[in-house]
């Protein structure tokens, strides 16, 4: 039967057929399966199944809201324990064969499956642990540390039903829920679009989530109507956001300004300009 040939470069194979890679992963994926003839048998096995949800999405979605699913919910839960899954290489084979007997367990035909079934195929693809392409250089230098907040802050937030959102939003930050704290924080900036410290952690969520364009969005606005250290907070988690996204020019505006004032990240966001510099003469 063989197997994949290069495991790291395999793992990309639902993520390839769920068309959700960038154009420098699909281009390294597809020159894998020219070698590989494990993974061009499952793509030849799984094509049929993945075309049917590509091609049913909306119907699909529209039967899980039915079914009371709120998949965007779902998935944000299910993302975040897979994170807490170990990756593990031995476990390659495995997971094919998982998917091969779930599917011809539940396709009897090319009609559109329960919501219930669909979500359940749903689920199964979204815990596979992804394994990462090193295709961002500048990943390496990104810090995915929390921005500072005190909880005893708490105290001074006045009771209602924004605040309220957003105090329970913090809570989940600093128990590093992101998603759980993206829903609430969200929340509370969308109904106040004024309060700087609200878009400044739901952005830092964001990052810390790595939603990265998210992240971007958020911050950005940020920037116009923070202050102070809470600016130069929202300066830097930009920065880190635009790296993250593999996009280093749009980071050094935000990383000189910080270099240039002598407060909160300078010293870091001065080294950062260094280790970039000294990447792209490589």
């Amino acid at each position: 039967m063989g197997d994949c040939i290069d495991k790291e470069v395999g793992y990309l194979i639902t993520q390839y057929e769920l068309d959700v890679l960038n154009e420098e992963e699909r281009t390294l994926f597809e020159d894998h399966l020219l070698e590989c003839s494990f993974c061009r048998r499952k793509i030849e096995e799984l094509h049929p199944y993945m075309e049917t949800i590509q091609q049913n999405k909306k119907q699909i979605l529209k039967e899980l809201a039915h079914e009371g699913v709120n998949f965007s919910e779902l998935k944000q839960e299910i993302l975040l324990r897979s994170e807490k899954i170990p990756h593990k290489t031995g476990s390659f084979n495995n997971i094919f064969k998982n998917i091969d007997d779930f599917f011809r367990g539940i396709f009897s035909s090319k009609e559109i499956i329960p919501a219930l079934a669909m979500t359940a195929i749903l689920i199964f693809f979204l815990i596979v642990p992804p394994h990462p392409v090193a295709t961002n250089p500048y990943l390496p230098l990104v810090s995915f540390d929390q921005a500072f907040y005190q909880q005893a802050s708490f105290r001074s937030i006045e009771e209602s039903s924004v605040a309220g959102d957003f105090k329970q939003g913090m809570e989940y930050y600093l128990e590093e829920d992101y998603p759980r704290a993206i829903a609430h924080l969200k929340t509370a900036a969308d109904a106040d679009s004024a309060k700087g410290d609200y878009w400044l952690y739901l952005g830092v969520s964001y990052f810390l989530n790595r939603h990265a364009e998210e992240a971007i969005e958020a911050l950005s606005y940020a920037v116009t109507i923070c202050e102070s250290v809470q600016k130069n907070r929202a300066l830097w988690y930009l920065a880190q956001s635009y790296l993250s996204a593999g996009n280093a020019q749009m980071a050094l505006p935000a990383l000189e300004t910080l270099a240039s004032q002598g407060f909160e990240y300078s010293a870091e966001a001065d080294t950062l300009l260094s280790k970039i510099g000294a990447l792209q003469e490589k």
